[in-house]
């Protein structure tokens, strides 16, 4: 299976305005297993597009004809996400936020130049044992 996108743009090349989706489906990603939740940020031109997979978070930037830009990342494959919370944009790019099975926030912030940097926002486990 795959994980698709859709151009989304304001009224150039015939796309509708307002955010509606428009221009041609494209994969973003081949391969991905059992994509469950898909969240979209826009950033002018750029998008950025988070899959929650049963055992991981994708993340890939795609333009606005909905072709990958650069490579997309797996952000999180150490264990069950129980849901896909947030994407947005940064000042430098896009931030991905989720929750773990063990009820930890984490997070992911992308650049614009495909770096990512991993963070826990709050783990339960780690209070729990203070």
């Amino acid at each position: 299976g795959g994980v698709g996108s859709q151009g989304v743009g304001g009224d150039r090349g015939g796309r509708k305005s307002g955010g509606v989706p428009g221009g041609r489906a494209s994969i973003v990603h081949d391969g991905l297993e059992s994509p469950r939740t898909t969240r979209l940020a826009s950033q002018g031109d750029e998008h950025g597009i988070a899959v929650q997979l049963d055992r991981g978070v994708y993340f890939a930037r795609v333009n606005r004809d909905g072709a990958r830009v650069g490579d997309g990342a797996l952000l999180a494959e150490d264990g069950p996400v129980t849901s896909l919370d947030h994407v947005g944009v940064t000042a430098t790019g896009f931030e991905v936020r989720w929750h773990d099975e063990g009820g930890a926030v984490r997070s992911a912030t992308i650049s614009r130049d495909g770096r990512v940097a991993l963070r826990t926002v709050s783990d339960p486990a780690r209070v729990a044992s203070r």
